[in-house]
């Protein structure tokens, strides 16, 4: 599958998820069993890793573009490190519990940025149905 069919094929999940969490009155929590993820992925998935490491590390890693190459891995690493994690590069349970925490504090204070549109088309509090978190 090419960049652009996965981007495509996020972007169409996300909005059929966001239609279906909004019908519903839903409110934003944790996907528990969002698959985990490591290099070579890509997608609106590897975007919410790569923000919740660009916002923990203030802005000194790169902009976030939803490719796991061997850059997002080493920063996987150094954020896995950070929050005392085990540094194994894979956005399993418990480092995306750590980085859904990072970009749920930033969707609730505005001056970091708060609930922005991502280049997927959904907003960045749709990174919950993505990330694998383990509650």
């Amino acid at each position: 599958m090419n960049r652009l069919t996965r981007a495509l094929t996020t972007a169409v999940v996300g909005a059929a998820a966001v239609a279906i969490v909004t019908a519903s009155g839903g409110t934003a929590s944790a996907q528990v069993g969002a698959p985990q993820f490591t290099q070579g992925a890509s997608g609106f998935n590897v975007y919410c890793a790569q923000l919740a490491i660009y916002e923990d590390f203030q802005g000194t890693t790169p902009q976030p573009d939803g490719d796991f190459g061997p850059v997002t891995l080493g920063d996987v690493k150094a954020f896995q490190y950070k929050n005392h994690l085990q540094q194994d590069g894979v956005v399993g349970p418990l480092t995306g519990s750590q980085m859904w925490q990072m970009i749920s504090w930033d969707i609730q204070n505005p001056a970091s940025g708060g609930n922005f549109m991502t280049p997927w088309g959904v907003p960045v509090s749709h990174c919950y149905m993505v990330l694998p978190t383990t509650s």
